[in-house]
């Protein structure tokens, strides 16, 4: 039998990012090109307004996930924690 979650059931807890800020991501980021898109969002290229430093930022909808996609998000976002974008360097 297949569970059904409702969206404000699924739990992501800081720890499963690299940094959680409670401010907007605009407020330290100027986005520029999307540079990827997947099943869970869509992926920037984003520049920090006081260091240059080039990140990768990725907008996940959590409108498209359900219980059968849930565990499938929580091990990208521990894989997208490891990860450095190379095409993102400036």
């Amino acid at each position: 039998m297949r569970r059904v979650v409702e969206i404000n059931d699924i739990e992501i807890n800081p720890s499963q990012f690299v940094i959680q800020k409670s401010e907007s991501i605009y407020k330290n980021y100027s986005l520029k090109e999307k540079i990827g898109e997947g099943a869970f969002g869509i992926v920037y290229k984003a520049v920090h307004k006081v260091t240059g430093e080039s990140r990768a930022i990725k907008f996940i909808d959590k409108t498209v996930v359900g219980a059968e996609k849930e565990s499938k998000l929580l091990q990208e976002i521990n894989i997208l924690k490891k990860l450095v974008c190379v095409s993102c360097k400036s």
